[in-house]
């Protein structure tokens, strides 16, 4: 007898309410798809749009992050165009995969969880704002949210072939090569491995194999990392210290990082940060293993010689790596002897982490007595996120948007410890996240980077302040910020200053002076504009003013009346 209609879909109602809370989750992410680019997205379109040798020469030399995404997004602009939408498209569909994968990882928790893991992070803030950042951000929280659901599932599956072993090291190698900030997270995740409750040899054979392939393929990248690190200089001062960072890295890995009250903002943050802590809690007390796991089947035989022969190849070209980086990346004089420069260090972490690789299975069989019983996932986060406050605090402040892969899955911990008992107590708690992500939605993003609307301001001065000589605009913009105001402006179009008092210079020959001020000339804007009348005299007086998105527009024309003070 078949089923009624309504029966069918009440056995269905978590998908489908799954489905509807992503789908209000990615119309919340369109809105900003048109936005105009700021400085960061410049600088990643200018650099996908160069050749591949100077892409990674640029990389390595000039910024703080791998190429990865800018490969990948020289081929996606190359398809699709450089407009804005178009390339903040390859974010959006990150975020929208991770969404994805935030469901399918918590769906075998039960269908309440999987949707209330997919509604946390649909309205949280922080990956709601980097959802259409044309930068690398929501690739790396896919990859990483992709690497640890399938090694939560390598962990459960005491028969994983092969392919799946060989598909989490290549996601490891993609995750470490989009961003060195997840070293830390395959570090704790090697540690937990060998001295997790003894594991059958074949089992260990097969992680030390794809961890030491992931070695070979990323120390090719690591000399330039050893730059990246070490190298390049410090922070600017705008940059918080690393206290105030990790300070505000917690809230923002709540659902309500803006909200108008800091109060309410940080209990949106605590309730999941306290449901995430509660699961990992349950995890360390859970006993998931025997003493001992069942051997495989050929776990008693010795190595085989295709074993060997695998172990050899990945060793040697983890050697070689870091030298097909110098042949690789195009460099100068100079480049080329920092690049060198490095390779002893890069050598060094190589070989330190062959040999860990290489004595973890001996470790784990003969060391190891009884080993810990905590799953996975909450291990890996909790010494991962430890790790990398220590890396920030001995080595320098961070953006906390580099962390962005950390709130994924913190709330899918959270979602698999917030669950209560009744339907009503289930409403209570989607009303609660509402409440507290929706003023922070609609609250202007004060604690991010500020994504300047550059489009508008340029549209602006081009059409109603057009350039009445070419050559000599008048046009003054903050030095700073100049590559990417010349992306909308044209090269060669504006005079670049650190200061008000070089503002005079830009009046000597023009008609007209027009300053266009981002980020903290936009917050001293009043400052600017004053400072540019007694600068400029009376000789000019300000016509207009426009004010866009972080951006500042101020409008000085030549007086025909000498008497004209401005």
């Amino acid at each position: 007898m078949q089923r009624p209609a309504v029966s069918r879909l009440w056995e269905h109602r978590w998908l489908a309410a799954i489905l509807a809370v992503a789908a209000v989750g990615l119309g919340v992410r369109l809105t900003a798809l048109d936005q105009g680019f700021w400085f960061d997205e410049v600088v990643s379109i200018s650099t996908a749009g160069e050749p591949m040798g100077e892409l990674l020469f640029r990389a390595a030399f000039y910024d703080a992050h791998t190429p990865l995404y800018y490969a990948l997004l020289r081929g996606w602009t190359a398809l699709f165009g450089t407009a804005e939408w178009a390339v903040r498209l390859l974010s959006l569909l990150f975020s929208a995969g991770t969404l994805l994968l935030v469901g399918l990882w918590a769906r075998p928790r039960g269908g309440w969880s999987a949707f209330l893991a997919v509604g946390l992070l649909s309205v949280s803030t922080f990956h709601v704002h980097y959802s259409v950042e044309a930068r690398a951000f929501c690739m790396v929280a896919f990859l990483v949210t992709a690497w640890l659901m399938l090694l939560e599932r390598l962990e459960r599956s005491r028969d994983a072939r092969l392919p799946a072993w060989v598909l989490a090291g290549a996601v490891q190698s993609l995750m470490v090569l989009s961003s060195g900030y997840t070293l830390p997270l395959v570090v704790a995740a090697n540690i937990h491995f060998y001295t997790a409750r003894r594991r059958s040899p074949a089992r260990l054979l097969r992680w030390s194999l794809v961890q030491t392939w992931s070695i070979a393929l990323c120390s090719t990248w690591l000399p330039a990392l050893m730059i990246q690190w070490f190298r390049f200089p410090a922070e600017p001062a705008s940059v918080q210290t690393a206290m105030a960072a990790a300070s505000d890295l917690l809230m923002y890995l709540g659902i309500s990082t803006v909200h108008p009250s800091y109060v309410v903002g940080w209990l949106g943050t605590l309730l999941p940060l306290a449901a995430a802590g509660i699961a990992m809690a349950r995890s360390f007390g859970a006993e998931r293993r025997p003493n001992a796991e069942p051997d495989d089947a050929d776990s008693a035989r010795p190595l085989s010689f295709t074993a060997r022969l695998h172990v050899a190849a990945a060793m040697l070209a983890s050697l070689l790596g870091p030298v097909a980086a110098v042949l690789l990346i195009p460099t100068t004089e100079s480049t080329m002897s920092v690049l060198v420069g490095e390779l002893a260090r890069g050598y060094f972490v190589i070989i330190g982490a062959l040999f860990l690789v290489a004595i973890g299975p001996l470790v784990n069989r003969s060391v190891v007595a009884a080993g810990h019983g905590v799953a996975a996932v909450p291990f890996v986060l909790l010494l991962g996120t430890l790790l990398l406050a220590a890396l920030f605090c001995l080595h320098r402040p961070f953006p906390p948007r580099q962390v962005l892969f950390l709130a994924p899955p913190i709330l899918v911990l959270a979602a698999t410890a917030w669950v209560p008992s009744r339907m009503l107590g289930k409403a209570a708690v989607c009303a609660l996240a509402l409440a507290l992500a929706v003023p922070s939605l609609m609250e202007r993003n004060k604690a991010f980077e500020p994504r300047q609307d550059l489009r508008a301001a340029a549209a602006f001065v081009t059409e109603r302040v057009p350039f009445q000589v070419p050559e000599q605009p008048g046009l003054v913009i903050p030095m700073w910020d100049r590559p990417a105001l010349e992306y909308y402006f044209g090269a060669d179009r504006a005079e670049g200053v650190m200061k008000p008092q070089q503002i005079a210079s830009a009046a000597r020959k023009a008609q007209s002076v027009t300053l266009v001020l981002t980020r903290e000339a936009f917050d001293e804007r009043k400052a600017f504009r004053d400072s540019a009348g007694r600068l400029l005299g009376p000789r000019f007086h300000l016509k207009e003013t426009g004010q866009f998105r972080g951006v500042y527009v101020a409008h000085f024309v030549r007086s025909t009346n000498k008497g004209v003070s401005p």
